[in-house]
């Protein structure tokens, strides 16, 4: 009796910190989930890469099974430093349903958010493929810019 009360402490003492473990470590990204999300703007380019706004094109995703396909997409580039910048740059803003805005820069290989996550992201080609497969208008943005991270987020 006492062995298996022991096993069975063991047991939940493992479990627990198997749990605190992956909780605590959230390897995501992106922090949202697609019904948290309304629309996404996605510019095929970066403020820093564009040498003037004349290449720049957009499109922005509105469906929501769309919308939960961009986040899938988004979360599957995960934090390394061992990046090799295989996406060209792109530039994504979230619009919340609450009225915020959260923004995601890939520029060689770098990821910045405005959630505060600086640094090497390991992408696969997520981006390009994501671009791809979306079918939504491209317009081209000349005269108008692309959104940059201005604070941790933005309000709508």
């Amino acid at each position: 009796m006492k062995k298996s009360i022991t096993i069975a402490v063991g047991c939940a003492i493992v479990l627990a910190g198997g749990i605190y473990a992956v909780s605590e470590k959230d390897p995501r990204i992106v922090p949202v989930h697609p019904n948290e999300v309304a629309s996404i703007e996605i510019f095929n380019a970066s403020l820093t890469t564009v040498p003037n706004d004349s290449e720049i094109q957009a499109m922005v995703v509105t469906e929501s099974a769309d919308v939960a396909k961009v986040i899938d997409r988004l979360n599957r580039i995960k934090p390394s430093d061992k990046a090799i910048p295989l996406d060209g740059d792109y530039t994504l803003v979230l619009h919340r349903n609450d009225g915020t805005e959260l923004v995601y820069v890939y520029e060689k290989g770098e990821m910045r958010t405005s959630t505060g996550f600086s640094g090497q992201a390991k992408s696969d080609n997520v981006l390009n493929r994501l671009w791809a497969s979306l079918d939504y208008p491209v317009r081209d943005m000349k005269g108008e810019g692309l959104p940059a991270i201005v604070n941790a987020e933005r309000e709508g």
